[in-house]
């Protein structure tokens, strides 16, 4: 059972039944809370351990940015998934980069968001499709105005994992790029696992971002082990 947990505006409580009910429908999800306030999110996060978090990302009591780095800060295994109406907010980059593992547009049915809670809940990053194409040109965006001289440490990085980036800069999800390189699943979601580990970060989404911003794949401290 997956539990789960959503958090809103006061404001916003019909809302929160709303999904509450859908994700209900499914016999694998369980929403254990609902939160409206930080102090409430985080004493329930300490008191349920949810699996997931459904955050909306308009709410009046908090910083949606500090609420994401407390909950992944105190609560490692707890997913957190923004439910957004902006695909233009640049936000959501920084989201990511706070440790968030996905965000969903509120225009999204029923079965997609079913289906984003539950790969959440794998550890798997999610994003609604649509949103991919505006984020890859916000991520364009920090890449050329990026400070060259940014001071980067050495990274070693595999022809191997150097090639999973790309396919993963592309766009790729781990069964497309398993295809491609003649390997199976499991071998891509390892090696993922192995480049988060050398780069200190938390997911995919993290890593796009950080590959974009720091020009990774051209740098010159980039070795190839």
């Amino acid at each position: 059972m997956i539990r789960v947990m959503i958090t809103a505006s006061e404001n916003q409580k019909i809302i929160i039944e709303g999904i509450k009910h859908i994700l209900e429908k499914d016999q694998e999800i369980e929403v254990i809370a609902l939160a409206s306030s930080k102090d409430e999110m985080m004493n329930l996060c300490e008191h349920y351990h949810p699996d997931v978090v459904l955050m909306n990302d308009i709410t009046s009591d908090f910083d949606v940015m500090e609420a994401i780095q407390n909950i992944k800060t105190k609560f490692e295994s707890t997913q957190v998934i923004i439910l957004t109406e902006n695909t233009n907010n640049s936000n959501i980059i920084n989201a990511f980069i706070h440790g968030a593992n996905g965000y969903m547009l509120k225009e999204t049915n029923s079965d997609e968001l079913i289906m984003a809670i539950k790969s959440a809940a794998m550890g798997l990053s999610v994003m609604y499709k649509k949103s991919t194409i505006q984020l890859m040109h916000q991520l364009q965006d920090i890449k050329s105005d990026h400070n060259s001289s940014t001071e980067l440490m050495d990274v070693n990085l595999t022809d191997r994992e150097i090639s999973i980036i790309k396919h993963i800069i592309s766009g790729m999800e781990n069964k497309e790029i398993a295809k491609n390189l003649y390997v199976s699943e499991g071998t891509v979601k390892n090696a993922i696992s192995k480049i988060l580990k050398k780069l200190d970060l938390c997911n995919r989404i993290q890593l796009v971002v950080f590959v974009m911003k720091n020009d990774l794949l051209n740098h010159k401290n980039l070795t190839r082990g």
